[in-house]
């Protein structure tokens, strides 16, 4: 006699799985305007069914590492353009601050356990610091400021020239030299004589 119910082929009586989805990351997840920290690697099968946190501005150790037991347990990490992340082994008002990391960004580093100087499951203290563009070095410019606080376009009644942002008043084209001027010059010369013909 078979019996169907509860938990055949990990599917409960109501036909809702009570299975959890694991699966590797991929660098879309690397993205983004905060630092993110995971806790396995983006290889890792586990990566979607782990802890992730995304940070700004500020020191984070024992008040927002500990509570839920993410001291020692960083794997990855995403540091966005314009932001610095200095990461160390111990926590700051410890005597020994240990081994020390800097990641400037922008920079993914979808597991801390590869290469030299390897930081995974060591870190319990960060201090991430914005070191963008300054929005008034960008105004001084005439550039807008961009969403990740970069300095980007000409604004508006200003063009680039020689990568400098200049007022559109200012911008010179000699009529005779540029290769338009000089065809409309040879065509009217041409009409012209072609009349007086």
């Amino acid at each position: 006699m078979m019996t169907f119910g509860h938990n055949v082929f990990g599917i409960n009586g109501y036909g809702i799985t009570n299975r959890i989805f694991n699966a590797a990351g991929t660098t879309d997840d690397f993205t983004g305007d905060k630092v993110k920290i995971w806790q396995h690697c983006m290889e890792d099968t586990n990566f979607s069914t782990g802890w992730k946190l995304e940070l700004g501005e500020g020191e984070y150790d024992r008040e927002t590492l500990d509570p839920d037991g993410k001291n020692d347990s960083i794997s990855a990490i995403w540091v966005p353009d314009g932001y610095k992340v200095v990461a160390h082994q111990n926590y700051i008002d410890d005597d020994e601050t240990g081994k020390t990391w800097t990641y400037n960004g922008p920079m993914m580093k979808t597991c801390l356990a590869d290469g030299s100087g390897a930081a995974n499951d060591q870190i319990s203290y960060l201090k991430i610091t914005y070191e963008g563009a300054d929005p008034n070095e960008c105004a001084s410019e005439h550039r807008a400021v961009n969403t990740d606080l970069s300095c980007g376009a000409c604004l508006s009644g200003f063009v680039e020239e020689n990568g400098v942002c200049v007022a559109e008043t200012e911008t010179t084209t000699n009529f005779l030299t540029s290769p338009m001027g000089a065809v409309s010059v040879i065509g009217v010369l041409l009409l012209v004589s072609v009349v007086r013909g």
